[in-house]
């Protein structure tokens, strides 16, 4: 599900595969992952045989994956108290930005 020709960290340039949107807490001593998502292309999103083929619920509509990653944020900071942040994180992109625009960060 998900598979489409789209950038791969793993890889560093494009290729079919499956991405995934995640948020994770770090420290020296390692990393623990706190909300993770399958990435879902528009392309995916907007067919509805291959949706219906694949099990995906109508329920689930295209984001990009800056919009993912700050619903996930969202969600994560939403009983934090004010003063609360990000900092470090997305920094000049998309999601940075909405980050920072919250006072995330």
């Amino acid at each position: 599900m998900g598979v489409a020709r789209q950038y791969c960290g793993q890889l560093g340039k494009q290729d079919n595969c499956q991405v995934a949107v995640s948020v994770s807490l770090a420290c020296e001593r390692g990393s623990l992952p706190v909300a993770w998502q399958l990435y879902l292309p528009e392309s995916w999103a907007e067919d509805g045989e291959r949706r219906q083929k694949a099990g995906i619920p109508e329920e689930i509509a295209f984001q990009t994956k800056p919009q993912i990653a700050l619903a996930q944020m969202q969600a994560l900071l939403a009983d934090r108290p004010a003063s609360s942040g990000a900092g470090g994180c997305g920094h000049g992109t998309d999601a940075g930005s909405g980050m920072h625009s919250r006072g995330w960060g």
